[in-house]
This record gives structure tokens, C-alpha cells and sequence, in this order.
């Protein structure tokens, strides 16, 4: 090969290599600015190097987006939930690298703090509390209990407490992901893929709107979801509409007489919680309520949370009320997606190019005339 040729060749290639250096530098390593659900702004450097996580699905988020071995401390809950993803989990809570003692519950605050303060404890821990961060869903009238983390100088404290739609659990998890890795990635973009997914498929397809609510059992009594139900969200992000909203009312869930309800909307779907589709006594009660006839679906525990998992609950919905439309897996995103991926293929082209036109204008009468004179 012509000694142009081969400079051209190693000059695109050195330019690709740099190109390439750059784009994953941008990805995973610049500055990220984020939000917590109350809309206080944060600016990391670059991907935090430990957190800590409050709730469980905080705890499964992290996991989903690949940031398990960043985990100083997680809530009890966290520890002993049941879903198969916190195996791992569990197992480095049991090797110490994870302290899981307390919860943000009036019985496991002090253990929580004590957790908290000692893994932020030179000597102690590994959480460096002027620069990695607390993750924590708390409902407002349990936020009180982590007043000690800004008694204590922990700078970095992100909120989430309560819902308007779906996008927000999915910001949630895209700001879990930037965080701990500096960018999205495939896991976390999943959940866009699976709302886009449903959204465009309904509005082609046109179905009449499955009606449908959400049911768990709490202080002796099956109550349902509310406006500020996350559960509400994820019906209505699978194409449900929610027929026991009632903005008067302030709480996510709401007491309803269940007879009554489904009289008046035979056809609705009920999706009911995990501690009501796995007891025996609670779906005797609720089919007393609801006759034999009303559709009822479980739900995972970990489904109707802040959390990566939720997806695949708004998934199962809307497999469950339209299952013409949707089934099988749910959808993943499409390798388009990401930049990195087509900006290494656009410089990989570009190399053939040059290598294609370098060729040719050498092998040209005109090439040739000037190699002659040359």
C-alpha cells in the first residue's frame, strides 16, 4: 500500500481512538447536575464513589443501575425483602461491607443514625459525606427522623416523598443512574422504552380505556389508590384509567365501599398488592367484595415503589388490560439510543472512507500522473 495511503489510514484511526476517548470520558466522568423529588438542584463532579440508600426500592434502584458495590448503608428493609435481587445484597450485608440495622421508623432511627454516622467515620467507613450522597424516599411525616444528617454535615441528602405521574419514578431512577455512574444507562432507559412503547401503541391501535384501580390492606381495611398513589400512576402509565381518584381526599389511599364500586364498573380490573394477592384470608375477603367475577392481578411487592422495578409492574398492567396489545417481555432500548455507540460507528465509516477515497485518487490517471512527475 502507498505510503500516503498508510498515513491517512493511521491518521484516521488516531483520530477515531481520540474520539472515542472523549465520548466515554463525556459519559461517564463529566459533571452531572440533578434534581431530588423536591426539586433541590445538586452538581456532582463526576459519578460518586459510595451512597447510601433509605427504602427499598432505593436499595433496588442502585442495584439496577449497577452501583450495588457503592452501598455504605441501606434501611433493614432493604435487607429483608424477599425479592431475589437483594441476594447479593444480603450476602454483603452478612460479609460487613453493607450495614443494614435501622430503618427511618421510630423503632430503627437511632440504629439508622448510628449506622449512618459510623460509616461516615474516618476510622469507621468509607462514606465521605462532603462528597458521595444519601439517597432517601420518606414520607413527610417521617422526614423529621433524618434530621441528624444535616446536623451531622452531610452535604449531599436527596429527597423523594410523593408522585404526580409515572415520569417521576422514572426521573427518579435516571437520577439515581447519573449520579452513580455519570450517565444513563441501559437499565434505567428501559423504563422510558416501556412507556414510550405503550404510549405509541395505543394511541395507533385506538382501544376502548381499560378501567382499573389499585387495592392494598392497611389498618384493618382494603383501601384503594388515590391521585397521589404511586400505584395510580402506574395504572394510568399503562393506559388505565383510575376510577377511584378522588382529589378531595389527601391521602394516596382511600377506604371505598368495593361492592358498590364494582356495580357500578363491572368490567374494571383489579390490581392488588403483594401482602393481598399472597394472603389466603385477604383474597377470600376481597372476592366477597368484589364477587367471583371481577379480574383481579398480583403485584410484586418491589413493583409499586420508587423504583427500577416498577417498569416491569406498568408492564404486567398493561399486558393485563389490553393483552391484544402487549405481551411477552417488555421492551428494551433500542441501540440507537446510544450516542457512544453511534458515534463509533459513524468513525469507524469515516476510516473506510478515507482508507475508499485515498485508494482510488491514487490509482486515478491524475493520481498517477502525479506519482509519475513526482
Amino acid at each position: 500500500m502507498n505510503s500516503k495511503i498508510v498515513a491517512l489510514t493511521v491518521l484516521a484511526i488516531l483520530m477515531v481512538s481520540s474520539a472515542s476517548v472523549v465520548l466515554y470520558s463525556e459519559d461517564s466522568d463529566a459533571a452531572v447536575t440533578v434534581k431530588d423529588g423536591e426539586g433541590t438542584s445538586f452538581t456532582f463532579d463526576s459519578p460518586v464513589n459510595r451512597i447510601i440508600t433509605i427504602g427499598a426500592g432505593v436499595t433496588a434502584t442502585a442495584i439496577g443501575v449497577g452501583a450495588l458495590d457503592k452501598i455504605s448503608v441501606c434501611d433493614s428493609y432493604s435487607k429483608t425483602n424477599k425479592d431475589p435481587l437483594f441476594d447479593t445484597l444480603k450476602k454483603y450485608v452478612e460479609e460487613g461491607k453493607i450495614a443494614a440495622n435501622g430503618n427511618i421508623y421510630n423503632s430503627g432511627k437511632e440504629q439508622l443514625k448510628i449506622d449512618i454516622i459510623d460509616a461516615a467515620e474516618p476510622t469507621k467507613g468509607n462514606f465521605d459525606k462532603e462528597k458521595d450522597v444519601v439517597l432517601a424516599v420518606v414520607s413527610p411525616s417521617y422526614k423529621a427522623n433524618l434530621g441528624f444528617l444535616q446536623e451531622n454535615g452531610f452535604k449531599n441528602v436527596m429527597y423523594w416523598s410523593t408522585v404526580d405521574d409515572y415520569s417521576d419514578i422514572v426521573d427518579f431512577v435516571e437520577t439515581i443512574s447519573l449520579v452513580c455512574n455519570g450517565k444513563v444507562d441501559s437499565n434505567a432507559a428501559a423504563m422510558r422504552a416501556v412507556q414510550d412503547k405503550i404510549n405509541l401503541t395505543l394511541e395507533k391501535e385506538k382501544p376502548a380505556t381499560a378501567k382499573a384501580f389499585y387495592v392494598t390492606y392497611s389498618a384493618g381495611v382494603f383501601k384503594v389508590g388515590n391521585t397521589t398513589s404511586i400505584t395510580t400512576a402506574m395504572i394510568e402509565a399503562a393506559g388505565g384509567e383510575v376510577i377511584t381518584k378522588d382529589p378531595t381526599k389527601s391521602a394516596s389511599t382511600i377506604e371505598v365501599n368495593l361492592t358498590t364500586l364494582i356495580e357500578s364498573n363491572p368490567d374494571a380490573i383489579i390490581f392488588a398488592d403483594s401482602q393481598v394477592f399472597n394472603s389466603e384470608e385477604h383474597m377470600k375477603n376481597l372476592r366477597t367484595a368484589v364477587g367471583n367475577d371481577a379480574k383481579i392481578y398480583g403485584l410484586e411487592g418491589i413493583w409499586n415503589n420508587f423504583s427500577i422495578e416498577s417498569s416491569k409492574g406498568v408492564w404486567q398492567m398493561a399486558s393485563a388490560m389490553y393483552p391484544d396489545l402487549f405481551e411477552g417481555d417488555m421492551p428494551t432500548p433500542s441501540q440507537g439510543s446510544d450516542s457512544t455507540m453511534i458515534y463509533a460507528i459513524a468513525a469507524a465509516i469515516a476510516v473506510v472512507i478515507i482508507v475508499l477515497v485515498a485508494f482510488i485518487f491514487m490509482r486515478s490517471p491524475k493520481g498517477a500522473s502525479k506519482r509519475k512527475n513526482e
